[in-house]
């Protein structure tokens, strides 16, 4: 059995100025920030193996986590924003005023391996994980974001956002003479 805890903080800041024109509407100096802001993530885990009945290991996990997120910018200066003209504020602009968001996590999973000779063993494993939103999910506020193809686009962010849930299964058997070794799933959902 091991057992344990983490914690994880993350501040963002991303100030973004730029000037020009979006069709008919001209901008100057015009902020597109990732607002000051702050993500605070405890967690707690556990893990358990076990291998007492012959030819058969048994591994099982479990973890919670709580994430607490936050915009620390100041209200002043986060009333003119965006590339529009008029500018707006970081509310209108994510369409809430409501920031500070909390997600409760967890996730676990159980896998099993069979061995059934001295070469081949079958393997069979399930789990469920989510993950918070990140910061730039969350509050994001037109920012030009190179990572896209296309660099005219803006990302906006969502403070609604849910976070996202993933289950598994898989199916699969291996084959290990000592000279080869090959592994490969025969279901993966």
């Amino acid at each position: 059995l091991s057992a344990g805890t983490d914690f994880r903080f993350v501040r963002q800041e991303l100030d973004e100025y730029g000037s020009g024109r979006a069709g008919f509407s001209k901008f100057t100096n015009a902020d597109s920030p990732i607002p000051r802001s702050f993500s605070a993530n405890p967690g707690l885990f556990a893990e358990i193996k076990d291998e007492s009945i012959e030819d058969l290991r048994l591994t099982a996990g479990v973890r919670a986590d709580i994430v607490a997120t936050e915009v620390t910018d100041t209200a002043a200066r986060m009333r003119f924003l965006g590339n529009a003209n008029p500018q707006s504020s970081l509310a209108g602009i994510l369409g809430t005023g409501d920031f500070d968001q909390t997600f409760g996590l967890w996730s676990m999973y159980l896998n099993a391996e069979y061995a059934f000779d001295e070469v081949w063993t079958l393997y069979a494993g399930a789990g469920h994980g989510q993950r918070a939103p990140s910061l730039t999910e969350l509050y994001a506020a037109q920012p030009f974001m190179f990572l896209l193809q296309n660099g005219l686009n803006t990302v906006t962010g969502d403070p609604r956002l849910n976070p996202e849930r993933r289950w598994q299964i898989d199916l699969g058997t291996g084959y290990d003479d000592g000279r080869l070794h090959t592994r490969a799933n025969v279901f993966h959902a």
